[in-house]
């Protein structure tokens, strides 16, 4: 393994932990409003691949975003050398975009966090109408 993919791969790592803290505090906020009961959270990996995954299969509130399954990867494998590819899914709502591997932790982070609230609100805006 060279030092361009240890580094995607610890890039990878924290950033899966990352959103999780955030997915999960999605979740727990949701479990709190009784807008669900319980949540399944899981954090796995391949050999160039991060997934992570939360959904519920028992939901009080029929509008809580949180009553659709949350998906997420990261893909380090067959694209340009210097991008992760990043895949969220909420519901029925997609979004596969590109991360740089030259931004920080931060930026890259506050743009998934970005692509899922953008999600949230479209998922939000469907379910009221």
């Amino acid at each position: 393994m060279d030092t361009l993919e240890i580094q995607k791969h610890i890039i990878c790592n924290n950033l899966t932990f990352a959103i999780g803290d955030y997915i999960k505090g999605i979740f727990e906020k949701a479990k709190a409003n009784n807008e669900i009961t319980d949540y399944n959270f899981s954090l796995d990996g391949e050999k160039f691949k991060y997934y992570l995954t939360a959904y519920t299969n028992n939901y009080i509130d029929t509008k809580s975003i949180c009553s659709y399954a949350f998906e997420m990867y990261l893909n380090i494998d067959d694209i340009d050398t210097n991008k992760i590819e990043c895949k969220i899914q909420f519901g029925n709502i997609s979004n596969r975009f590109l991360l740089k591997l030259t931004d920080s932790d931060k930026v890259n982070k506050n743009r998934i966090i970005k692509e899922i609230d953008t999600i949230i609100q479209k998922l939000e805006i469907s379910l009221n109408s």
